[in-house]
């Protein structure tokens, strides 16, 4: 079974709320009263380049690619998706109307008054992640699953 059958994934954004917006990493955040110690991502946040991932901290392999499958999610937080059908001229039209959009001024101005960050994903990125957790191994989902399981 695979995570999705879709035939084209637009975009991703991952926003940071407002409140972290004045983060200095390492340092105590005045808005919070608080530090930042780790990141649950695949990849470190721009605005907290100092602060490292779950997996960075991981000790060994196995823990290393658990948390790697588990924190894609985190990457995929706002994805849009497409129907197989949609033929590929018009994915390749959307995909470039929506990076416009993720460039425009006016867009960016606004979501920045609104406190969102934009750090978007192509849709080749986001094919390519979903590629990823489709391929992972079995013993790595299944004790992933094993992890998460709530308590009976």
């Amino acid at each position: 079974a695979h995570l999705c059958d879709c035939a084209a994934i637009a975009i991703a954004l991952r926003p940071l709320p407002r409140r972290l917006h004045p983060l200095t990493p390492g340092k105590v955040c005045r808005s919070l009263g608080r530090r930042v110690l780790v990141q649950f991502g695949t990849t470190r946040m721009r605005q907290l380049p100092d602060v490292p991932t779950a997996i960075e901290l991981a000790t060994n392999q196995q823990d290393k690619e658990m948390l790697r499958f588990y924190a894609r999610k985190f990457s995929m937080a706002y994805p849009f998706v497409m129907s197989q059908e949609v033929p590929s001229d018009r994915v390749k039209a959307i995909r470039a109307a929506f990076e416009q959009v993720m460039k425009d001024e006016a867009f960016l101005k606004e979501t920045s008054r609104l406190g969102l960050d934009v750090d978007p994903f192509s849709g080749a990125e986001m094919e390519k992640l979903i590629a990823e957790m489709n391929n992972s191994p079995k013993d790595i989902v299944d004790a992933v699953a094993q992890f998460i399981q709530m308590p009976k």
